[in-house]
């Protein structure tokens, strides 16, 4: 088992990363000294799977414990589903005095996050990520966020949780859908940082999709302990952080337009295809440097509906990105791995250029 600390003074915890170590979740609670009621939202998908180890893992919990069930689907990431949570917490009785704990991906957790940084003014939340891009990404840092009238994320919170517990075991059930998903924010950690990370992705692609254990709990803790590097340094996003955006001005933008009938994963892989391309064509990267990293990305392959996107629709979404400035669309391009540049203004027609040849990946 691998604790990383995650330094944010009042609001630090721990990122916990190991097999089977959910299951050990009440000593985790009890050493937090949290003697809450526990709310705890599951993913239906991983109750299907689950449903045992997560029952007996709060069997002998001291007070009440209540499950909410909700189906991860990004058409659910609306103010609808938070309102679900918050009127059960309230006919379950449950005020202050309440743990949520949230267990499940990216989307369920940006759901439980928002209800739990809400509730009367925030209660404690833990974190159990359940697919390998929320171990990576969203349990770590506290961002949670909503969708709004076809916007990714446009709503949201900075709150972190008390502690993240990983448990690998959980992405034992994932489809190989999900396994790629994740492998687009494996491949960026690789590319803002870490050339040794880059080639053991590289060397082990087929290994980390098909789910070895023990690769995917070493892939896990190096991209966790990178991203926590970085939030240690900007918790609000105001500077370095921004590089974990690379690929998503184009990424969400794509995934908006497609009405989220694309994984978040394939779309940050597209997005960071068409950053190394606008890069290429600025001179900001050089072409063989952006070959190496395509030979990586292509090893998944993107969805056809690609093909069918409108550039202009896509570039008229960007302007609901956050890091938009002065109503000027800005973007995070890459030099080289462990070279990133921010806040890159660029003419409307070499983002066209990157959207057109974009697609011939597809």
């Amino acid at each position: 088992m691998k604790k990383i600390n995650l330094e944010l003074e009042d609001r630090s915890y721990s990122i916990n990363i190991g097999v089977s170590i959910f299951d050990n979740i009440l000593d985790y609670i009890k050493k937090l000294k949290i003697n809450y009621n526990i709310f705890v939202v599951v993913d239906k998908n991983v109750e299907k799977f689950h449903s045992q180890k997560i029952k007996k893992a709060f069997k002998g919990a001291e007070k009440e414990v209540h499950f909410h069930y909700m189906r991860s689907d990004e058409t659910k990431k609306t103010m609808v589903e938070v309102n679900r949570i918050y009127s059960e917490l309230l006919q379950c009785h449950f005020g202050r005095d309440t743990l949520m704990v949230a267990i499940g991906g990216g989307l369920l957790g940006d759901i439980a996050g928002f209800a739990a940084s809400s509730f009367m003014r925030g209660i404690p939340l833990i974190i159990v990520p359940t697919t390998l891009l929320a171990c990576l990404d969203s349990s770590i840092g506290g961002k949670n966020g909503i969708n709004f009238e076809n916007k990714k994320n446009i709503i949201g919170t900075f709150y972190q949780p008390k502690i993240v517990i990983t448990d690998p075991e959980f992405l034992t059930s994932l489809p190989k859908k999900e396994m790629i998903s994740g492998m687009g924010e494996l491949i960026k950690y690789t590319m803002l940082a870490d050339y040794n990370l880059f080639i053991k992705v590289n060397n082990y692609f087929n290994d980390i999709i098909n789910k070895d254990i023990e690769i995917l709990e070493e892939v896990i803790i190096k991209g966790a302990s990178l991203k926590c590097s970085i939030i240690e340094q900007d918790e609000k996003e105001e500077g370095i952080r921004k590089i974990l955006n690379l690929g998503h001005t184009f990424g969400h933008s794509i995934e908006s337009n497609l009405k989220f009938k694309i994984t978040h994963g394939e779309s940050v892989i597209a997005g960071i295809i068409a950053s190394l391309l606008l890069a290429e064509k600025l001179d900001i990267i050089m072409t063989a440097k952006k070959d190496l990293f395509l030979k990586l990305l292509t090893k998944i392959k993107l969805p056809k509906n690609i093909l069918t996107l409108k550039n202009e629709d896509v570039y008229e979404t960007m302007y609901a990105d956050k890091k938009i400035k002065n109503k000027k669309i800005n973007f995070i391009l890459l030099q080289d791995i462990g070279s990133t540049l921010l806040n890159i203004e660029v003419p409307q027609k070499d983002v066209f250029y990157a959207l057109d040849r974009l697609k011939e990946f597809v």
